[in-house]
């Protein structure tokens, strides 16, 4: 692909991952699972929370796409990769989910989600750790942490 007759050339997009593309497909009982609650299957696998100030006031008295207006900057929120308080210790959030062996992970996951199905969240952590580099760099702190 390429843009201002030539001047730019984009790179050849990679293809969809072979476990991503089956949960896409709503043909199978993981991907219906997958599609009925996809925006809480990526919530539950983020390493961050947005931060922002946001009023929901817009738009959502009528019927139609959740929406809402963002005032000012947005954050991504990391926090500490650690867990800290008894709260965190007992369920952890986001990034700190990834120290965890993978079954902690997934009954974590859970635990913040029940709705979820645990074959799906298998599948997507699964895929995860095969592709994404940043779950190596989580696993890698933790190995680090322990040590110190």
């Amino acid at each position: 692909m390429c843009c201002n007759k030539g001047k730019h050339v984009l790179p050849q997009i990679e293809p969809t991952p072979t476990g991503i593309a089956e949960l896409l497909n709503c043909r199978t009982r993981d991907g219906k699972k997958f599609l009925e609650n996809i925006r809480s299957y990526n919530s539950t696998m983020s390493f961050t929370s947005l931060g922002a100030k946001i009023d929901t006031s817009v738009g959502n008295n009528i019927n139609g796409a959740y929406n809402f207006r963002i005032h000012g900057t947005i954050c991504h929120r990391i926090g500490s990769i650690l867990p800290v308080t008894e709260s965190d210790i007992a369920h952890p959030k986001f990034a700190q989910i990834y120290i965890y062996d993978s079954a902690a992970q997934i009954d974590q996951r859970q635990y913040h989600s029940p709705q979820l199905e645990r074959s799906v969240l298998e599948k997507i952590q699964s895929i995860l750790m095969e592709t994404n580099p940043f779950v190596h760099l989580f696993r890698t702190m933790d190995q680090i942490s322990r040590v110190l």
